[in-house]
């Protein structure tokens, strides 16, 4: 019965486009249509930057909001607000130590940046 039924469906439409006379497109149809196309994802493409520039201004101004309301709420004034700096003394131990520190990291970025192609060219990556 099924059977049928898709038959009778398709002999119909066999029937239907038998019918219809054919038309030719015009010469610039594919043109007109890749035409379309790009203008659609240019559209799309525009307001996904706009949405993504939207939100991240929201963001900023709810972090400000935020930030704004805090201070308000903990009853901040200009005084303790803006707490005096006193700018500590000079210690050149610190930067001998932090320059240690840094060289020892970039050493071990070198390493590993040679180490990451020495296993690329073993494993034709």
């Amino acid at each position: 019965m099924i059977m049928n039924t898709e038959q009778d469906n398709k002999d119909l439409l066999q029937k239907l486009f038998g019918q219809m006379k054919e038309e030719k497109l015009p010469d610039t149809f594919r043109a007109d249509v890749m035409k379309q196309v790009l203008l659609e994802t240019a559209r799309i493409k525009k307001r996904n930057e706009f949405l993504g520039l939207l939100s991240v201004i929201l963001a900023s101004i709810a972090i400000l909001a935020l930030a704004v309301f805090s201070f308000i709420y903990m009853g901040m004034t200009t005084s303790t607000f803006m707490p005096k700096i006193a700018i500590p003394k000079f210690d050149a131990g610190a930067v001998y130590f932090y320059s240690f520190i840094g060289v020892l990291a970039l050493l071990l970025l070198f390493m590993d940046y040679q180490f990451r192609r020495v296993f690329r060219k073993k494993h034709h990556l």
